[in-house]
């Protein structure tokens, strides 16, 4: 539905739920809601299997968020009134 993610702008692996959900809901996509699940995240304790935004290497963040915010800000304004924000 979406097609390959991009790197360009957003960096690996950076705000990339950003652009998979952006896509699929500008391809008719749809928001779903499934309570018999659970999702687990690493502690922060836990070495991550990425060197984004870590001390070592600080990566250019604040330049992913920026061109994330640049692509998908109006789009958000525009469906933010559909769950009452």
């Amino acid at each position: 539905m979406i097609g390959e993610l991009q790197n360009e702008g957003y960096g690996p692996h950076y705000q990339d739920s950003h652009e998979m959900v952006f896509k699929t809901w500008k391809a008719g996509g749809k928001l779903m809601v499934n309570k018999n699940t659970w999702h687990a995240h690493k502690e922060r304790s836990f070495p991550r299997t990425h060197n984004n935004g870590t001390p070592e290497n600080p990566s250019n963040n604040e330049a992913c968020w920026a061109y994330s915010l640049s692509v998908w800000e109006d789009y958000f304004n525009e469906i933010k009134g559909k769950w009452g924000m």
